[in-house]
Parts: structure tokens; C-alpha cells; sequence
């Protein structure tokens, strides 16, 4: 039989078990905290929080993606700050007065899913790509060193200054960037 629970007078929803009600409160009050607490934290990464060690070693074992290589630990006077790979993107960017770091993050993750060591399996052309922008070790845009390609500060400014050449058309994930 189906129950019915009147929310206003001569309105009646039919729910079978007053459980399957509670159920549903719960899941979008859990939701709601869930998504409150990613946004809480994209803040406290995007405003390098002072962390302790220990603090700042437990967000780099299970707060971070394990293939952002390279986070690096900053001592400050009130603990440590964290920068990840995107971090490091911007503050390149900044330096080289680029206007879009976004649309570099961007490029990195879908090339390399910001995996400052990433390798690519050989290609039918036998080439290989190198690092967080996956750089192209036969066709490069602009010629660049493996060591370079691997290193986000050195592939972030080379990348800047083929995208300021008008080759940013050599990235597959160029469109998807934009």
C-alpha cells in the first residue's frame, strides 16, 4: 500500500516509506558538504595556506593527483606552502607577462594531465613526446632539448614562446585548450 504525507492542504505526494525521504534529505545534505569542502579546498591550494610538515606531507599523499610530479615545498615563517604543477604555470606565465595561464593549464592537462615526467609511447612517425606540454622530439614547434621538455619552468616558457610565434596549432590538444 502507498502511504501519503500532506505537505499543504489538498496537496499530497505519494512516497512509499518515509525512510526513502530521509534517504534523499541526507544524500543532498551530504552532497551539498561534499561540494562545499572541494571548493574549500581549491581555495586553500589557490591561496597557498601555511602548512606544517606533517601537514604538507599528508596533502601530498592523498590530496593531490600522483602524477603532478613536481609539488614543491616552500618554507615560510609560519610553515610551508605548496605549489603544484599549475602553481608553477602561472607564476612562469606571470614572468613572461603571458595573459592566458588558464588556457596553459589547460594545454598541460590534457597533453600530459600536468605529468612533468610524461613520456609518450613511440608514434607512427617513431618520434616520441617529452614532458608536461609533450613536447615532440622529431617536430617540435620550436626547437627545445629533452631536459627542457621535461622541466615545467623551461617547457612552460618555451611553450609561451611558440603560442607567441602563432604554433600553437602543433598541440593536438590545442582546440580542446581554447
Amino acid at each position: 500500500m502507498t502511504k501519503y504525507i500532506s505537505w499543504k492542504k489538498n496537496n499530497n505526494l505519494p512516497i512509499k516509506n518515509k525512510s526513502y525521504f530521509v534517504h534523499i534529505i541526507l544524500s543532498l545534505v551530504i552532497l551539498t558538504g561534499i561540494i562545499s569542502l572541494l571548493y574549500i579546498d581549491r581555495q586553500v591550494k589557490k591561496d597557498y595556506t601555511p602548512v606544517t610538515i606533517e601537514k604538507a606531507e599528508q596533502v601530498l599523499a592523498h590530496k593531490f593527483n600522483p602524477k603532478e610530479t613536481e609539488i614543491e615545498l616552500i618554507k615560510t615563517e609560519k610553515g610551508y606552502k605548496i605549489k603544484t604543477p599549475s602553481d608553477i604555470i602561472r607564476e612562469v606565465a606571470a614572468k613572461e607577462k603571458f595573459s592566458n595561464p588558464d588556457y596553459l593549464i589547460r594545454l598541460a592537462y590534457y597533453e600530459s594531465t600536468l605529468n612533468s615526467n610524461a613520456i609518450s609511447k613511440i608514434n607512427k612517425d617513431g618520434s616520441t613526446d617529452y614532458g608536461i606540454f609533450q613536447w615532440n622530439s622529431k617536430n617540435p614547434p620550436i626547437p627545445i632539448t629533452r631536459e627542457c621538455a621535461l622541466d615545467i619552468r623551461c617547457a612552460t616558457k618555451m611553450t609561451i614562446k611558440a603560442i607567441n610565434l602563432g604554433m600553437a596549432h602543433h598541440w593536438t590538444a590545442d582546440k580542446l585548450a581554447r
